[in-house]
């Protein structure tokens, strides 16, 4: 008699995408919100994208015309971030705490 141990496995949900050429792929389907923030502690939801690499690029996208304020991309599924894009300026807040330096001589 053969016994086999069972393991507990986790399976991504993924559906079937037929390509114009007749072929099939499986696709990701899971959905991916996207949050911004401009340096106060709201959060705003921009959008939900369907699949991690078209989220992967519509944050790129987002943050690259927006350089003033932060991107977060949330998996709700495993409830984490999955990618931060950091704002390219500096803060207000942070100029500010900075004092102007002259030079010597």
């Amino acid at each position: 008699m053969l016994t086999a141990t069972l393991e507990r496995t986790t399976f991504l949900p993924y559906k079937t995408k037929h390509l114009s050429g007749g072929e099939s792929v499986m696709a990701d389907a899971i959905k991916y919100d996207i949050f911004k923030s401009d340096g106060t502690k709201v959060l705003l939801r921009v959008e939900v994208v369907e699949g991690l690499e078209r989220a992967m690029n519509r944050i790129e996208e987002l943050a690259a015309n927006d350089p003033t304020s932060d991107y977060f991309l949330y998996c709700a599924e495993v409830g984490k971030v999955i990618r931060r894009l950091q704002r390219m300026s500096p803060r207000a807040d942070s100029l500010a705490d900075e004092a102007p330096r002259k030079k010597a001589g």
